[in-house]
């Protein structure tokens, strides 16, 4: 009775253990490629608004030094679209979002750390299963504090848009924090065993029809030999 418990404990505490693992290695992904996805797209926007103002303001300061730079209707252009762009840039503040984006995907970055660290440890018991399972929910404690504690600021209808887009079309099945990890470990023990899953699969699929073929001639024949033996 006493081996029946230990043994049934070890499977609660691994099951819990794996629930919030993958709970984990979910969320982190999601969350870190979610702010990649929108610095990167304020990073696009920043750059070339930044980039256009410098160049328009060196141009109106030219014009208003020589007098000649540019004819006076398309000073007067520069001059609409410099305080247009400078407008759009102080309202949505592009450059401010994209480092307060990066500042918490690092944030993510650092918890994904730590998730690997205790995923990539020692667990060959119930022992670790149980600290393992300690330090996960620690882990997913402190990621909720700091989801909890994001500024509003760094919330936008955009970027949020992308990124559904994105998750469910070039990171789909990819976006988990150790998806790459996985894959890679798949791949080499595709390498060591020198068959590719396709392949394996079709040589089970071939050997599980071989087995029913020769299960029918089996019986075939042995129909055949009963007949036999009661005729005579």
């Amino acid at each position: 009775m006493s081996v029946s418990i230990t043994v049934n404990d070890e499977e609660e505490s691994f099951k819990e253990m794996q629930r919030i693992e993958n709970k984990l290695n979910s969320d982190l992904g999601y969350l870190y490629w979610k702010k990649y996805i929108a610095g990167a797209f304020w990073a696009n926007i920043s750059t070339p608004i930044n980039l256009t103002i410098t160049i328009l303001t060196a141009i109106m300061s030219g014009q208003a030094t020589t007098d000649n730079l540019i004819p006076q209707n398309i000073y007067v252009n520069i001059s609409i679209t410099t305080l247009l762009l400078s407008t759009l840039n102080t309202f949505f503040k592009p450059h401010s979002q994209m480092t307060q984006n990066i500042e918490i995907m690092k944030t993510w970055y650092d918890y994904g750390n730590q998730f690997e660290k205790i995923y990539y440890s020692e667990c060959s018991d119930i022992d670790d299963y149980k600290r393992r399972l300690k330090e996960y929910t620690a882990l997913y404690i402190e990621i909720n504090k700091t989801k909890n504690a994001e500024s509003p600021e760094t919330q936008n209808f955009i970027t949020d848009l992308i990124n559904f887009i994105v998750m469910n079309s070039c990171l789909k099945h990819k976006s988990d924090w150790l998806a790459v990890d996985k894959e890679l470990i798949n791949k080499n023990k595709e390498k060591l065993v020198g068959v590719s899953k396709e392949d394996l699969k079709d040589d089970i699929e071939n050997n599980i029809e071989n087995d029913i073929e020769n299960n029918i001639k089996n019986n075939i024949k042995n129909n055949n030999d009963n007949n036999n033996n009661k005729k005579k």
